[in-house]
């Protein structure tokens, strides 16, 4: 009986560290885009006084005001992207949704070379009991080649595993590189997740073949 006890309380010690650890990995990112936030609205204001000093001064030319005004653009873009970062990880620690894993989102990027992109692929769970999920992640790239309508199965990403693998209780990133074949018009993505047995769960998202803004 002494050794059961031992053991159930070593083995709620562990689970305890691992939650922990995986809400201070949230926490973190949260700290990290909520200063990169605050750095930006700090350069916004500023811009923003250059600009109302050029036009109250009227000292500059116009060069320098269409430059700042360019400049305060991007910066509103980031500001909101942030923003976005910001509430989304929010959302996943204050979640009490009991939806499971989710194929949150993908981010595309294109290679210099143009054959392909980088993605970033984000799983997350949202649920009130966070146990651990496992199991692996395929891709499926929709569009034409030729004129017909094709769809490219993946074989291999780079050095990485393929099918690719997760393993988390709140969220993962997966990232790697895409290289498509000659004459194939990507349309769309395919992200279908696996989960190992004895859940055994199937997930399945489409998303459209667009680029993010670097």
């Amino acid at each position: 009986m002494i050794a059961v006890l031992v053991a159930a309380v070593l083995g709620w010690g562990v689970a305890r560290m691992q939650m922990e650890t995986s809400a201070v990995q949230i926490a973190a990112e949260l700290d990290g885009l909520s200063v990169r936030h605050a750095v930006l609205l700090a350069e916004r204001d500023r811009l923003e006084a250059a600009l109302s000093e050029a036009h109250v001064g009227q000292q500059v030319g116009t060069g320098f005001d269409d430059h700042v005004r360019t400049t305060l653009k991007e910066q509103s873009v980031r500001i909101a992207a942030l923003e976005d970062e910001v509430r989304f990880y929010r959302n996943i620690m204050a979640s009490d949704a009991s939806d499971g894993v989710q194929i949150a989102r993908l981010e595309l990027l294109e290679r210099i070379d143009g054959r392909g992109v980088r993605f970033r692929l984000l799983l997350v769970q949202i649920s009130r009991q966070r146990e651990e999920v496992s199991g692996h992640v395929e891709l499926h790239v929709v569009g034409e080649r030729g004129g017909a309508a094709d769809v490219f199965e993946i074989e291999h990403i780079g050095d990485a595993h393929y099918p690719m693998p997760f393993r988390f209780r709140y969220f993962q990133d997966l990232v790697g590189e895409i290289e498509l074949p000659e004459g194939f018009r990507p349309d769309g993505i395919q992200v279908i997740a696996r989960g190992a047995e004895p859940d055994g769960f199937r997930l399945e998202r489409t998303f459209s073949w667009q680029m993010q803004e670097v």
